[in-house]
């Protein structure tokens, strides 16, 4: 599972890469990659990280099993959201790859998980400064398993979220 995390957990610039000039004899498409998007992206990917920094580091005897619970839940109520986000970010890669070379990619890969890396550490950090690191896991994972951090209706982001799952289910269909 951990790798699956590693995967997901990519984040998102705040401004995508401009594509080169497109040649003229071809329509110009619009890019899926925003920066909307992105952050939306960005923002899902620091959750990720979150969550699996909470659940490597909580090794609390009295949480495990919540651990987890928590976890196996919240990516089966969001698996349509993740397998999206993982699409998006593999093909914004990709798009960086194809447009910017790989040495460029490889780049911006390691950047995006640095950066990925800062903010879910400093979450970390805020939230067991405030609770002490007992209780503030246990406080994470009943939120996480009560689906208080899920996908959803009113959550930070779900309209673009919906969005993009709303398009790239019409690319499947395509």
């Amino acid at each position: 599972m951990q790798k699956t995390f590693l995967a997901l957990a990519l984040m998102l610039p705040l401004s995508c890469f401009a594509a080169k000039a497109a040649d003229a004899s071809k329509p110009e498409v619009a890019s899926p990659f925003t920066a909307e998007r992105n952050k939306a992206a960005g923002n899902l990917s620091t959750s990720l990280v979150v969550m699996q920094k909470m659940a490597k580091n909580c090794k609390i005897e009295q949480t495990e099993g919540l651990i987890n619970s928590a976890t196996k839940g919240y990516i089966e109520r969001n698996k349509a959201y993740l397998g999206m986000h993982y699409g998006y970010v593999t093909a914004f890669l990709d798009f960086v790859k194809e447009t910017a070379g790989p040495e460029e990619a490889k780049k911006v890969s390691g950047e995006l998980l640095k950066a990925n890396n800062d903010q879910s550490n400093k979450i970390i950090e805020d939230m067991t400064k405030k609770d002490g690191p007992t209780k503030a896991c246990q406080r994470y994972f009943t939120y996480l398993a009560a689906g208080e951090m899920d996908i959803k209706k009113g959550a930070p982001d779900f309209k673009t979220l919906n969005d993009m799952l709303n398009f790239a289910n019409s690319q499947k269909a395509k």
